[in-house]
């Protein structure tokens, strides 16, 4: 008797064994923009996914929150970073928060933009194609009745605010 709990013993380790999942030797992580946040976030994820496992996590580029669903979803990407509230999470699974995004309105000094309303009719950047700052700046815009025909959209990062003098936020 004592051999079959012996043997039952040995298959159950073996089945577990022969069907314990592995980290997987190369993964795909999707990321934004060369230079941006994102990026810069999956190159230090990068480097301590090796030191930890001895795998390799390859750091891609996209547009964005919405270019970085579309990859998950296709399986061109293992892995993204996601802004979150920007994007359906339907067909995905979180692994963790990296941080909280805040959303931000920046003016400049001297404008008279004192109100969300304030911003019709006004050159104002609303973040890269398929990014999730682009989704939730329409998303706010929207939400104090700015429709996209009500503004000029300019598809680029804030920081264009330094140089170009005719955006207003």
């Amino acid at each position: 008797m004592a051999w079959i709990m012996v043997a039952v013993f040995a298959l159950s380790v073996t089945i577990w064994y022969v069907t314990l999942e592995k980290t997987p030797t190369r993964l795909k992580l999707i990321t934004g923009e060369s230079g941006g946040l994102y990026y810069q976030v999956g190159d230090l994820l990068q480097g301590i996914w090796s030191e930890q496992t001895g795998a390799k996590l390859e750091v891609l580029t996209s547009s964005g929150t919405i270019a970085n669903q579309k990859a998950l979803l296709s399986h061109k990407a293992d892995i993204a970073i996601l802004q979150g509230g920007a994007v359906s999470l339907e067909g995905l699974s979180i692994i963790a928060p990296l941080y909280p995004e805040l959303v931000h309105v920046i003016v400049r000094k001297e404008s008279d933009i004192r109100t969300i309303s304030d911003l019709e009719n006004r050159q104002i950047v609303i973040g890269p194609q398929h990014s999730g700052m682009q989704e939730s700046a329409m998303d706010i815009l929207r939400y104090h009745g700015i429709e996209e025909d009500q503004f000029e959209a300019r598809t680029s990062y804030f920081m264009d605010m330094e140089t170009d003098p005719n955006i207003e936020a």
